[in-house]
């Protein structure tokens, strides 16, 4: 719809396609591929699975039309930008981030390769890591964003260069997440500025391929370049259909867990538990799962039911998206709240670019957090959000000293 009426592809639209995955492919080719999928991963019931199916199939449709209501009133601006003090404010990013690298390098060794790491979430891993981790996604959202940009708009090769290794490094160390949403945006941020720039043409231009097929290998593919499990030495001697073999590597199994998430919120609705859920987030994860279950989020509920062992110990399994969330919440009248999100994110995504042409990039990162936020499961990642957002302000008072120090202005 954005690309219809506004000539580029806007961040909800990427959201959306991504969804397409788990919305309309894997549920298609759940009879041909059903020997290389567990569908037991989590509750199988083929009533609910089709259930929540057909309810994603819906809310997705219903988010992308609040978005296209709020782009009805939008006006276009004309953008501009200051290609040498983006430079700076990227060569900012890539030194903080190395830095930050090197210096996890030294506190935590081999370990922050994942051949070297032992099982579990990172939080358990590597102890402390997940105070850490938010600086670094932080800087390698703004280095790959703006390398990327320039990457498109001045056509140098130093910037696919540094594209290529931050790819490259993220990749052996296992932050496959870190890469995608960053890449994203970018393309955005570039469709924005070659629509008012007059270069929607460049859309097809062999750069946008090149960031393209790095996006469709880091998606589907990127797990396979780092992991030693004895599932992938199989999968690869296996001979695997085509289409199974992209629906083992691709995104994750949002529909399979439609009918946990069903059988959980079991028709009503529990919107009243989100604020303490919220709060339950807070509480460090054993003791909020031993104590504390009034405090349960969606998350928490299911996944100790289904996943116990895996989640307990490890801190592995899944939380719903969007559309599942607020179904558990909300019941049907998710129709609405869906809705009203849509016109939130197409709020936030105009702002997203305004706020990078007028080179305000940390406020542009607020709002992508809020933005990827509102597409997550809320009560889960409330404290992740808070985190970030006091990461984000630490990052700028950093970034006011370096300004004063070296004397740069817009």
């Amino acid at each position: 719809m954005t690309l219809l009426r506004k000539k580029y592809v806007g961040i909800v639209d990427f959201i959306v396609i991504l969804s397409w995955f788990y919305i309309y492919f894997r549920p298609l080719a759940m009879e041909k591929c059903a020997e290389y999928i567990n569908i037991s991963l989590y509750l199988w019931d083929e009533n609910l699975y089709w259930f929540g199916t057909y309810m994603s199939a819906s809310l997705v449709l219903i988010l992308q039309l609040g978005v296209f209501v709020n782009y009805l009133y939008s006006r276009a601006r004309p953008y501009s930008i200051n290609f040498e003090y983006l430079n700076i404010v990227n060569n900012f990013f890539i030194i903080s981030l190395f830095t930050i690298i090197v210096v996890i390098y030294f506190i935590y060794g081999n370990s922050i390769f994942p051949a070297y790491r032992e099982a579990g979430a990172l939080s358990i891993a590597m102890p402390g890591f997940n105070f850490i981790y938010p600086f670094i996604k932080f800087t390698v959202f703004f280095t790959l964003l703006i390398t990327t940009f320039l990457f498109f708009t001045t056509k140098r090769i130093k910037y696919l260069s540094y594209l290529v290794i931050l790819i490259f490094v993220l990749l052996i160390m296992g932050r496959r997440g870190l890469l995608i949403t960053p890449l994203l945006v970018s393309v955005f941020l570039v469709g924005v500025h070659l629509k008012y720039s007059n270069g929607f043409r460049e859309f097809l231009s062999f750069r946008f391929l090149i960031v393209f097929l790095f996006l469709f290998l880091i998606i589907f593919f990127g797990k396979s370049i780092y992991s030693k499990t004895k599932l992938v030495e199989k999968t690869q001697a296996t001979v695997v259909p085509d289409i199974c073999l992209v629906v083992k590597k691709g995104y994750q199994e949002f529909d399979l867990y439609w009918p946990a998430v069903i059988s959980e919120s079991k028709h009503k609705i529990n919107v009243l538990d989100m604020p303490v859920a919220i709060l339950g987030s807070f509480i460090e994860h054993k003791n909020r799962l031993d104590n504390y279950t009034n405090f349960y989020s969606v998350t928490d509920k299911t996944m100790m039911k289904y996943n116990y062992e895996s989640y307990y110990n490890l801190k592995f399994g899944i939380s719903p998206n969007i559309y599942q969330f607020h179904y558990y919440y909300f019941g049907l009248f998710s129709i609405v709240v869906v809705f009203i999100i849509g016109m939130v994110m197409g709020y936030l995504e105009k702002s997203i670019a305004v706020s990078f042409f007028k080179g305000s990039y940390f406020k542009l990162y607020v709002l992508y957090l809020t933005l990827y936020y509102l597409n997550s499961a809320m009560d889960f990642t409330f404290k992740y959000y808070a985190f970030d957002i006091f990461v984000t302000v630490c990052m700028y008072l950093v970034w006011l000293f370096v300004t004063k120090i070296f004397k740069i202005n817009k």
